[in-house]
């Protein structure tokens, strides 16, 4: 009798582990791209988008990052028996039912038409930096930070900061040449001179009595040179801004993550030689 039951628990306990250890097909670290773009097949360096599971994206982590939780949902507000995927909040909200076929992950609106595509990604196969600059218009190789205890890794209240971009110009307009250092929003160019104005659009998303917090987080190519950065600085300083916050990153392998720190810098810094030096090795002499 004994040694049955100790046949029982032994099953039930392997049967316990291996429900508890069986790996989930929907878990790692998806590149996405949308159904209206869809190559055949599929195309590993044209996502525009990522996505890890079962790990929640985080508040600032990078541009326009996806988080998602499994469920049943129909998309309208009942439940049933249809697995689904709940994307955003960063770029987008949505319920997604999902099918995994192979390495493809595919997701479908409420009405079963399919929305977006992806590849499952392992280790290694793409560059954390890379991604986390995803839907920004410049060429971004952030500075390396060999002493962290001069920066902070995350800044307080990100719904107070205007981020500006400075690096390579991805994308060739009439006036501007690919490879062109120039100043962005994060999707749009703009002027030194058009600097007030994309500060005051940011502020009128900010609650009113917070306002006056608004905040800058700069984050620039280090092998650019200083003279934009050096302009930037100047203006900022100009409408009043006493500090920026300049981001940088430690020297992390980058093919398992980023960890972007942000050094305080003083818009009235005076930088010489600005035209001779890069940021990089401006920053790093700080």
């Amino acid at each position: 009798m004994k040694a049955s039951r100790s046949i029982y628990l032994f099953f039930f306990t392997l049967l316990l582990y291996l429900s508890c250890n069986q790996d989930d097909p929907l878990e790692g670290h998806w590149h996405m791209i949308s159904a209206r773009q869809l190559e055949e097949p599929f195309q590993k360096d044209t996502y525009h988008n990522t996505f890890d599971y079962p790990v929640l994206a985080k508040e600032g982590e990078g541009n326009c990052r996806w988080g998602a939780g499994v469920g049943v949902y129909d998309g309208f507000g009942g439940y049933t028996e249809k697995p689904y995927i709940n994307v955003g909040p960063s770029c987008f909200g949505g319920n997604f039912t999902y099918k995994i076929e192979g390495n493809n992950l595919k997701l479908y609106d409420p009405e079963g038409t399919l929305e977006h595509v992806g590849y499952k990604c392992d280790y290694g196969c793409c560059e954390k930096q890379k991604e986390f600059f995803l839907d920004i218009n410049v060429e971004i190789d952030l500075a390396t930070l060999k002493d962290t205890s001069k920066s902070v890794l995350q800044l307080e209240q990100l719904s107070l900061i205007t981020n500006f971009y400075l690096g390579e110009s991805l994308t060739s307009i009439s006036d501007i040449s690919t490879n062109s250092d120039r100043l962005s929003t994060g999707f749009k160019f703009i002027t030194i001179e058009e600097i007030s104005l994309a500060l005051e659009k940011q502020k009128v998303k900010i609650p009113e009595n917070k306002r006056d917090r608004q905040s800058i987080a700069i984050y620039p190519n280090s092998n650019s040179n200083l003279v934009l950065l050096s302009q930037l600085l100047a203006k900022l300083s100009e409408l009043g801004f006493s500090k920026v916050h300049i981001a940088m990153r430690d020297d992390s392998d980058l093919l398992k993550e980023i960890k972007v720190r942000y050094l305080e810098v003083e818009t009235n810094t005076t930088i010489e030689r600005a035209a001779e030096r890069t940021i990089g090795e401006w920053l790093i002499s700080l």
